[in-house]
């Protein structure tokens, strides 16, 4: 199987690219197999999401993705995946760390979500000033920086609990093999 950004191959049971680190299509057949489970309150979403079936709308948060420059949009967590909607036609996930960096960071297709199952490990960052940060590491190794975010004063500490809430659960749910 080869990588449709940059021709590079790479094994079937991959979901990005180690040369450029773009998300590798998956076969039809193929989902992710891994899901958090809960009893979850029914969140009414700000934008219009395509969820796929079974999929629950778990948090949603006004976000930037940081890195070299700064995409504004919504993030949303679901039982299933991460996805982050972007406002205008700014990229949606900024690259940190592999093999190529910050150049790299400029040039590739970059993914607009991230199933549960290519998560390899999420971490509390900064929290301050209505915004709290959290660092996602997929398999691939690179590393995406999510900060949820409020204009409203003193949405701080919210915002703080939500972050631990979503680094919790996928966390407790990517450790499950």
């Amino acid at each position: 199987m080869f990588c449709n950004h940059c021709g590079n191959q790479v094994d079937e049971n991959v979901a990005f690219c180690s040369r450029c680190g773009s998300r590798v299509e998956m076969k039809e057949h193929q989902s992710p197999t891994k899901e958090i489970t809960g009893d979850f309150p029914v969140v009414m979403s700000k934008i219009p999401l395509r969820l796929d079936t079974n999929e629950v709308l778990i948090e949603q948060h006004s976000a930037a993705f940081v890195l070299s420059s700064i995409s504004q949009g919504i993030f949303s967590l679901t039982n299933k995946r991460i996805i982050f909607t972007k406002d205008g036609a700014g990229k949606a996930f900024f690259k940190r760390g592999g093999l190529l960096g910050m150049a790299l960071n400029m040039g590739a297709k970059i993914p607009d979500e991230i199933r549960l199952d290519e998560i390899r490990k999420v971490e509390p960052t900064s929290c301050l000033q209505g915004k709290a940060a959290m660092l996602v590491t997929i398999i691939s190794g690179y590393q995406y920086k999510i900060a949820l975010q409020s204009m409203a004063f003193g949405k701080t500490n919210e915002l703080c609990e939500a972050r631990d809430r979503i680094v919790e659960l996928i966390n407790n749910t990517i450790s499950k093999d």
